[in-house]
């Protein structure tokens, strides 16, 4: 035999192309099934509106057709909410809670982040003047639309990026000549105007004197209730610290001055003018971090570009505003008295957000409540169902 020709038994095995091809279509198949599985790609808002006006909620999802809906009302499906949609014709308080949808198909099923739907005792909309606070650049939606969302309002934002006094001003103009501000209007101002006018190395008498312009002219149109945030400690922002300007010190001069310019507003106008204080929030996060969910020190999970804060960072302002919003909750017990289930108690409540509902949980590891069907404005009673029942108190209003 020619040795040329002999068979190697050394043979390569040859590439097994089923395989490979197998292997992609496994891959393909998982893929195309987390993509025929519903999403939903907007949650449901918060709704706020007084009583005996309509709500709805709306979800938007993705997914293999035929999508399914059920919305449920604490936890409970409603009987024929099954669309995209839910509507409720003239609101009663008894209809006040937490909402949410599941979105299925035959793929499989979703639910939504919750929705409650609020009383409207206190706004209607919030307006915004100022600056973007880089809104295109942290990530998700900035403090107020977070806040809007908590309160279940309207936000009519017209902020446009390193606004001075002039460009707010102008954002005002816009606003008025379309929409009339009344007690129920809630506007709001931060670093936008003045601020960008103190960084042009505008002295912060003048910047705090446009800002009393901007709330005058509002007041004037009709508006009463205004948040306005204090400066945060400008020397913490990376940037600002590089420029060596503005300082801390010129911010708190601003605002020191800005709350002497809003006093004879309020008295002539009867204002309510909620002060947010940023400037100690900011302080506290950077004297312990970690306790706030960010790095030590914070770097770029604070400032996204030196310059703009993170979606966590909006949060914690939204929450801070509402915190400034909402009256402090005080408990005082009235009342108690031994029952063979447990001991009956009252209690009165003073401040929070009304009315409030009573729901009850037999166990706390499940995490199953129930509401009691019972509201209240200031003063409950509780008599516990059964021996180691616990109850929460939930806020129905704004």
């Amino acid at each position: 035999m020619n040795p040329n020709l002999a068979v190697s038994t050394n043979w390569r095995r040859p590439f097994r192309f089923h395989r490979a091809l197998a292997l992609t279509l496994v891959w393909f198949s998982a893929s195309a099934f987390a993509l025929a599985q519903p999403r939903i790609l907007t949650q449901p808002r918060n709704v706020a509106v007084p009583a005996g006006q309509d709500a709805q909620f709306r979800v938007s999802a993705t997914g293999v057709a035929p999508l399914a809906y059920q919305w449920r009302f604490n936890g409970t499906p409603l009987e024929g909410a099954t669309t995209n949609s839910l509507s409720l014709a003239n609101v009663e308080l008894w209809q006040l809670g937490c909402y949410d949808v599941t979105v299925s198909n035959s793929a499989g099923e979703i639910t939504s982040a919750p929705a409650w739907l609020l009383l409207a005792n206190r706004w209607t909309e919030l307006v915004y003047f100022g600056s973007s606070e880089g809104m295109d650049k942290c990530g998700g939606g900035p403090w107020n639309d977070h806040l809007a969302r908590r309160l279940g309002v309207t936000l009519r934002n017209y902020a446009s990026g390193l606004a001075n006094s002039a460009g707010v001003a102008s954002q005002i103009a816009t606003y008025l000549r379309s929409y009339t501000p009344n007690s129920n209007t809630l506007v709001a101002f931060w670093t936008g105007g003045p601020g960008n006018d103190m960084l042009g190395k505008e002295p912060p008498e003048l910047a705090a004197s446009n800002r009393v312009g901007n709330v005058r002219l509002l007041a004037a149109a009709g508006a009463r209730q205004f948040l306005i945030l204090r400066f945060y400690p400008p020397e913490l922002m990376p940037y600002f610290r590089n420029l060596g300007y503005p300082t801390n010190e010129l911010a708190l001069r601003y605002d020191v001055l800005l709350d002497q310019g809003l006093e004879p507003l309020r008295a002539e106008y009867g204002l309510t003018v909620f002060r947010p204080d940023m400037f100690a929030l900011f302080t506290a996060i950077y004297g312990n971090p970690t306790a706030y969910g960010f790095k030590n020190p914070p770097a770029t999970d604070f400032w996204c570009d030196g310059m703009h804060t993170t979606l966590a960072v909006h949060r914690l302002v939204s929450e801070e505003c509402y915190r400034c919003l909402t009256p402090p909750l005080r408990i005082t017990l009235i009342a108690r008295s031994p029952e063979p289930s447990g001991d009956v108690v009252q209690l009165q409540w003073q401040g929070g957000s009304p009315p409030f509902c009573v729901q009850y949980c037999e166990d706390l590891q499940q995490g199953l409540w129930q509401s009691s069907f019972s509201w209240f404005w200031t003063t409950v009673w509780w008599v516990p169902a059964k021996a180691h029942e616990f109850m929460r108190i939930v806020h129905l209003g704004q």
